[in-house]
């Protein structure tokens, strides 16, 4: 708006001053200079008439653009608001869904388990003995040694993984528990939120602020099960791959996980793009490289 008037402005002055010019530079043969003055006064006013005729549609033409311009810009953010409305009525009935799914799988628990254990909190802490109780195993003891190392190779590493995927496997047939719908769940929750705003402006900022909200409704007890459910056969998708670890990992769901929830604190290898709170320093450094 303000360009359009001072375009008007400077075109006016412009043609005040051309105007002005010709007169002054009028040949200075006298009867040639009488003759032409003569005329230009004649014609003077049908000049600043058509003049600024011309002056006032270009600026009509700018004011019809700018407003143009506002007026998609306006429909723009509105659709946005619209758009974000929508996605955030149904993210939020999904988050309240949780809440039931969680308490469909306390039920599931203690009908398997006898009434022995009553919800995930208690399923966890007996898969927690059930590790404990593998520590004397030879193959245990190996997976602890390169636990221990500062640096692991590429078999190294699938070996830990594979190890303690089969022990959450082993301690599901155990139970004879199906509670792995609460997982797949949480991860069509998650997998929402990033198909939503992954090619938004600012969308990774927006994928990790709704994927708080998910992991501040969930205890250290599921997210310690979603942290080993991932890296076993459960979490894998129709292609055979570990795509529910990937994605958590590439968005640091875990990462306000408590340490000593963790079967132990150095698992945390396991998702290596996860910048987990509890690591100190050099751990952080570790993850970097």
């Amino acid at each position: 708006m303000i360009l359009a008037c001072l375009s008007t402005v400077l075109a006016f002055v412009a043609s005040i001053y051309f105007i002005f010019i010709a007169m002054m530079n009028v040949p200075s043969y006298p009867q040639a200079e009488k003759e032409i003055v003569a005329q230009m006064k004649l014609g003077f006013g049908d000049l600043i008439a058509g003049t600024v005729g011309i002056l006032l549609s270009f600026a009509a033409t700018l004011f019809l653009f700018v407003t143009f311009k506002e007026q998609r810009k306006q429909f723009s953010e509105n659709h946005i608001d619209a758009d974000k409305n929508r996605f955030e009525s149904t993210f939020f009935n999904l988050l309240s869904m949780l809440y039931q799914v969680r308490e469909n799988i306390n039920k599931e628990i203690a009908l398997c388990t006898d009434n022995e254990m009553k919800s995930i909190k208690e399923f966890y802490n007996g898969f927690k003995d059930y590790y404990l109780a593998q520590a004397d195993t030879e193959e245990q003891k190996e997976i602890e040694d390169y636990l221990s190392q500062d640096q692991r190779n590429t078999v190294e590493q699938e070996k830990i993984e594979y190890h303690l995927g089969q022990l959450y496997e082993n301690y599901i047939k155990t139970k004879a528990c199906n509670i792995n719908y609460y997982y797949r769940y949480v991860f069509n929750m998650i997998n929402f939120v990033i198909g939503q705003w992954i090619h938004a402006e600012n969308g990774k900022a927006h994928i990790h602020k709704y994927l708080n909200f998910i992991q501040a409704q969930m205890s250290d007890e599921e997210l310690a099960l979603i942290f080993y459910d991932a890296i076993s056969h459960h979490g894998l998708d129709n292609n055979y791959s570990h795509q529910f670890k990937e994605t958590i990992d590439c968005y640091g769901f875990l990462e306000n996980i408590n340490p000593h929830i963790l079967l132990d604190r150095s698992h945390h290898i396991i998702f290596p793009k996860t910048k987990f709170k509890f690591l100190n320093r050099d751990e952080k450094m570790s993850k970097q490289q």
